[in-house]
C-alpha cells in the first residue's frame, strides 16, 4: 500500500478517535461527578443517622427515669413562674415528658426512614406524625395511672368506721394485733387496738371506731 494512502488512513482513524473521546469525556466527567454527589449524600445521611439515633436515645432515657420517678416515687415536676403554679405533669403525661416522647419517637422513625433512602420530606412528615401520635397514646395511658392516684393517697381517718378482719389477734390489753381493712379499693394492714379491751380472734370481723395515732381502735363487727 503506498505511503500516502497509509497515512490518511492514520488521520482519518485518528480523527475519528479523537471525536470519540471528545464524545466520551463528557459522560465520564458527568458518571464521576454523579458518584461522588452519590458519596457526598450517603455521608452526610450517615452523619443524620447517627445525630438522630442518639437524639432518640438520649431523650427516651430521660423520658423513661421521670416516668419511673413519676409512677413509682410519686415525683411531680412543678415550675413557678412569678405567683403563679404551674404543675408540669398535672392532670397527664405532662409538658416535659410529652416532649421528651414526641422528640424520641419522631427521631428515631426519621432515621430508620433516613436510612431506607426515603426523601427527606416524607421521612419528616412521618416522623413528626408519628411523634405526636405517640404524645396521644403516652398521655392517654398516663390519665389512667393518674385515675388511680386518689386510690393510692389515703390518710388514717380513711378507715374510719370502716370494716375488716382480724390479721393478727388484738390482745384485751398490754399489746396490738393487726387488722386488714379495704380503703380506696387497696387492702391495707393496720395496727389495732381492741375499744372495749377485749382479745379480738385473728379471723374476726371488726369496724373501727375510732382513730388514735398510728392505730385503730376497733369492735366486733
Amino acid at each position: 500500500m503506498p505511503k500516502c494512502i497509509q497515512k490518511l488512513n492514520f488521520k482519518f482513524f485518528d480523527t475519528k478517535i479523537r471525536k470519540l473521546e471528545t464524545r466520551i469525556d463528557p459522560l465520564v466527567v458527568v458518571n464521576n461527578e454523579f458518584i461522588t454527589f452519590r458519596k457526598n449524600r450517603k455521608f452526610k445521611n450517615a452523619d443524620m443517622i447517627e445525630i438522630l439515633t442518639w437524639t432518640s436515645i438520649i431523650a427516651g432515657g430521660i423520658l423513661i427515669l421521670l416516668l419511673i420517678l413519676s409512677i413509682v416515687g410519686g415525683l411531680d415536676l412543678d415550675v413557678d413562674v412569678g405567683s403563679t403554679e404551674i404543675d408540669a405533669d398535672g392532670g397527664g403525661l405532662g409538658v416535659v415528658k410529652g416532649f421528651l416522647t414526641f422528640i424520641s419517637v419522631s427521631s428515631w422513625i426519621i432515621k430508620v426512614l433516613v436510612a431506607a433512602e426515603k426523601h427527606l420530606g416524607v421521612a419528616l412528615g412521618i416522623g413528626i406524625f408519628s411523634g405526636l401520635l405517640a404524645l396521644f397514646i403516652l398521655n392517654y395511658i398516663f390519665r389512667l395511672l393518674l385515675q388511680n392516684e386518689a386510690n393510692v393517697n389515703w390518710s388514717m381517718s380513711d378507715a374510719l368506721f370502716e370494716k375488716g378482719e382480724v390479721y393478727l389477734k388484738i390482745p384485751a390489753s398490754n399489746g396490738n394485733g393487726i387488722v386488714n381493712i379495704n380503703i380506696k379499693g387497696v387492702t391495707r394492714e393496720l395496727k389495732a387496738l381492741s375499744v372495749n379491751n377485749e382479745e379480738i380472734k385473728t379471723g374476726e370481723s371488726i369496724v373501727v371506731v375510732e382513730i388514735e395515732g398510728e392505730y385503730v381502735k376497733v369492735r366486733p363487727a
